[in-house]
């Protein structure tokens, strides 16, 4: 149970959210011949949600780890806020990138897997983890 002793540490987070980012970037800057993108728009919102869900999922592991005594709730709002201005900052990139465009929808679709994400995350914690860090 040392093992999951880890994950109270917010630098354990970050890194995992950092890592994770910096992968988002660098598949944001390819063009879209590079990532032979499917021309139907559903499948490309699908895709976004995946994208962010870990991104929802960690960021919300970050601030329970950093700041312990906050509720669900205000975890789950702080999450969905940070995710949405790095969608934000993520569809700006891709503006300037040959072949890709900005869109509203891009981020809407983003907030929505980083939402499913941060209450997954809440579930996790309070089903598994919580369980697990008190018989360590």
């Amino acid at each position: 149970m040392k093992l999951l002793k880890i994950f109270e540490k917010p630098w354990v987070w970050a890194a995992a959210l950092l890592s994770y980012l910096l992968l988002i970037f660098i598949v944001s800057h390819l063009s879209a011949l590079q990532l032979r993108i499917i021309p139907f728009s559903y499948w490309d919102k699908a895709v976004h949600c995946i994208e962010y869900f870990p991104v929802g999922f960690l960021i919300s592991g970050m601030i329970h780890s950093k700041w312990t005594s906050i509720k669900a709730p205000a975890v789950i709002v702080l999450t969905i806020f940070i995710v949405g201005i790095l969608a934000g900052l993520d569809e700006f990139h891709q503006s300037f990138v040959p072949g890709r465009d900005a869109s509203l929808a891009d981020v809407v679709a983003d907030l929505i897997g980083g939402t499913f994400g941060t209450v997954v995350f809440a579930a996790f914690w309070k089903t598994y983890f919580q369980r697990m860090m008190t018989t360590a």
